[in-house]
């Protein structure tokens, strides 16, 4: 059961959330691990007497029933659930670049070559990877008792810091740009395309970034991540922010802006709780 004190409800009731997105997300995990298997086995069939690409194609759809049997078998976040076996899974398809280099006869046949296609495993796994993190963070926060949730973006001035910074980089940019044109004269307009671009940045650092966080009896749920309260060390409420300290110095201090809080009260009455 997950109770949430919000900006308008200060009673408890319970809310299941939709399986529908994790089902996809599981799926799409499971289909990133199947075409793994189906690329870094792929090469093996080049070892093989015959044509190698044939051979490399039968390879990889063995592969790929391996990887559709074992992720059946097993929760597919499982696979990539600890460092060793991220580390691993990237190493073992980067390997086949050793073949891909030392057979090729030219540089082209480097990259047109069995041994190549299976070294594209890696970035399936990096997929994987990051997939495998989202699958179980959603079933973590699943199984969360949260107590109250709020969203709130940094201190007023935190924002106008930033605020202030990414002014004065654009003013920078500005006048460097103007410089180059005006001093050397024969630049390409095209130099410059990637101004435009950053307009998507500049108006996000400029707008007020407010974040979903939830007071749970396991710990902080902020920015799909779970801060344990073992790294929680305490909080403090001013008129200007809230801040919640960490025990270890390499972990950020969480601040938000208080006036963003519709009931600040139920926030620091759940802290008090665990800290």
């Amino acid at each position: 059961m997950r109770i949430f004190l919000g900006a308008f409800a200060t009673s408890s009731f319970s809310s299941q959330p939709s399986c529908a997105p994790s089902a996809m997300r599981r799926f799409a995990l499971r289909t990133t691990l199947v075409l793994y298997a189906a690329l870094l086995i792929a090469p093996l069939g080049a070892l093989l007497p015959g044509n190698e690409w044939a051979l490399s194609v039968a390879a990889s759809a063995v592969g790929a029933v391996v990887g559709t049997v074992a992720t059946d078998a097993r929760d597919p976040e499982t696979f990539v659930h600890t460092a060793p076996r991220g580390l691993a899974g990237v190493l073992l398809p980067l390997a086949w670049l050793v073949p891909a280099v030392t057979r090729a006869e030219s540089v082209v046949s480097v990259f047109v070559s069995p041994w190549f296609l299976g070294s594209i495993a890696a970035l399936a796994w990096f997929v994987a990877l990051l997939l495998g993190h989202e699958v179980r963070q959603h079933r973590l926060q699943e199984r969360l008792t949260t107590v109250v949730s709020f969203e709130a973006g940094p201190p007023e001035n935190v924002r106008r810091q930033t605020k202030y910074a990414v002014g004065v980089f654009l003013a920078a940019t500005t006048a460097i740009v103007v410089a180059v044109v005006l001093i050397g004269g024969d630049a390409e307009p095209t130099s410059f395309v990637w101004l435009p671009a950053m307009l998507a940045v500049w108006l996000s650092l400029f707008t007020d970034q407010k974040q979903s966080v939830e007071i749970t009896d396991e710990g902080i749920f902020a920015q799909r991540t779970l801060h344990d309260w073992e790294t929680i060390d305490g909080y403090e409420r001013g008129d200007d922010a809230l801040e919640i300290t960490r025990t270890d110095w390499y972990r950020a201090t969480m601040r938000f802006d208080p006036h963003h809080i519709d009931d600040i009260d139920a926030v620091t009455d759940a802290l008090d709780r665990y800290v």
